[in-house]
């Protein structure tokens, strides 16, 4: 468990708790399995959550500040150059991981494991209505996911002293989706 700060984001929310835990399971070595350790050499499960901040905004952005330049019609000034947003927050990552891997047979190894990472309060550039002055800022304003299956399959041809030679295959199926952005709306441009 951690609690993270960081200056970049709005007065109301520099704060965030943020942790982690996993469990593994090394079943072979349960008394219970004896009966298969002549053909299965390793069997583990696996189980981890967690969740991450992400504080990947430039500096400022959830701060009100003023600029210089030409502001109107060529004349310099000064003006309101950021609006301010004292809301912005850490984007979370929150992941959950369940597999199992292991070995059979002294010469193939497996693993499997599914994931599911949800991404909430996204940091993002999000449009302002021109009457405000501004064209964008930063905000919280959508939340996705990411899930799916990962697999490696390994087999060792050649074992010995001298020589090692060890065919893989993996592959994986992912599935990642936009559940919520700014105001309900079906697509965002940026």
């Amino acid at each position: 468990i951690r609690r993270d700060g960081s200056s970049l984001f709005g007065e109301n929310n520099r704060w965030a708790t943020f942790g982690a835990a996993a469990f593994m399971w090394d079943v072979t070595r349960e008394n219970f399995m004896e009966s298969t350790r002549s053909w299965l050499d390793d069997l583990q499960f696996k189980i981890s959550y967690g969740s991450t901040g992400n504080s990947g905004i430039s500096p400022y952005m959830a701060l009100g500040l003023v600029g210089s330049g030409p502001i109107y019609n060529g004349q310099g000034g000064t003006a309101i150059a950021n609006a301010a947003n004292p809301d912005l927050t850490w984007e979370t990552v929150k992941t959950f991981n369940l597999g199992i891997n292991g070995k059979v047979f002294g010469f193939v190894t497996f693993d499997l494991e599914f994931y599911n990472k949800v991404t909430s309060d996204m940091l993002m550039s999000v449009p302002y209505s021109f009457t405000t002055g501004f064209s964008s800022g930063w905000g919280n304003v959508a939340e996705m996911y990411n899930r799916g299956v990962d697999f490696n399959i390994g087999v060792d041809i050649i074992k010995n002293k001298d020589w090692y030679w060890n065919v893989k295959v993996n592959g994986n199926y992912n599935k990642n989706e936009i559940t919520k952005l700014l105001n309900n709306a079906d697509s965002y441009v940026t």
